[in-house]
């Protein structure tokens, strides 16, 4: 079993080309913060982009 999830991340990992852009999102109870990562997992932005928990907050991201 484990070596199946080795081998499903290992396929996620070689579908990351030169143009992917990660976006994670830290999801909380009001406010959320999301950061930008390039293919090489080098963060693109000083600070997390904070957004609220509601329809202003998507719009926002």
């Amino acid at each position: 079993m484990k070596s199946r999830l080795i081998k499903a991340q290992n396929q996620r990992v070689e579908r990351i080309s030169t143009s992917t852009l990660v976006i994670g999102i830290d999801i909380a109870k009001e406010k959320h913060a999301a950061q930008a990562i390039n293919f090489r997992g080098i963060v693109l932005t000083n600070r997390p982009i904070m957004f609220s928990n509601d329809h202003a907050g998507f719009e926002h991201l």
